[in-house]
């Protein structure tokens, strides 16, 4: 975030050498309001335009473009970067509901089969009806019922290269639908009871595309504390 900002302000900077009068048009040994000071701010800013007109094409090639680049995609990826509890607590109406992680990633014992399994996400028990949110920007990839995980939503993000999973819904978002783009923080549907499951929670989960495998949700959580306990 330090890297980007900086490469922002440099942006400004270069961007402020090629803004009119260039920053230095004024002439300090002339009185203002003398004949001299007039043609003298005026061959000075004829001179600012002249090397101004001259530095532009270098400065946008060299300079401006390539930074203008890197804080652009640098920006898409940390947009693209699952980061956020994907519940809203915080309510319109000023309500807030309350939250806690039922079942952690890893193994343990299944709580309907009573069996010993890896379980591949982060269950997160709140309120039924409670809105779910995207973790990131992405794109809707599916939208499905299936007999385990009950209404489920799948999101790509980076350029496919993460996708985040959200499951036991109780619906979807109005309109959402495979294909569409959404952004943090935007409702994609409600926490629900769908699917094989002992009570109303979010089952949610992060998958690395590349290396085919899903991993610990938690460090992509970075706006709450981890908690463990009602």
């Amino acid at each position: 975030m330090k890297d980007i900002r900086q490469m922002a302000e440099k942006i400004q900077q270069a961007l402020g050498i090629l803004g009119q009068g260039g920053g230095g048009s004024s002439v300090p040994w002339v009185d203002e309001g003398s004949e001299g000071s007039v043609n003298a701010q005026q061959e000075n800013s004829d001179n600012t335009h002249e090397k101004t007109d001259s530095l532009t094409p270098s400065i946008l090639k060299h300079e401006i473009l390539p930074l203008y680049n890197y804080v652009s995609e640098h920006q898409k990826h940390l947009d693209g970067h699952p980061s956020i509890l994907p519940v809203k607590l915080q309510q319109e109406n000023g309500e807030k509901y309350g939250y806690w992680y039922s079942s952690g990633f890893g193994w343990r014992t299944h709580p309907l089969t009573k069996r010993r399994e890896f379980h591949q996400g982060l269950d997160i028990k709140t309120r039924s009806g409670v809105p779910v949110i995207a973790a990131a920007d992405g794109t809707v990839a599916k939208i499905e019922r299936g007999t385990y995980l009950g209404k489920t939503i799948e999101i790509n993000h980076e350029g496919n290269r993460l996708k985040t999973l959200y499951a036991h819904l109780k619906d979807y978002a109005d309109g959402l639908k495979v294909g569409q783009k959404v952004t943090r923080d935007q409702i994609i549907g409600y926490v629900g009871n769908t699917g094989r499951s002992t009570g109303a929670h979010l089952h949610y989960a992060v998958y690395e595309i590349e290396k085919k495998r899903w991993v610990n949700p938690i460090p992509y959580i970075l706006d709450q504390q981890p908690t463990f306990s009602p």
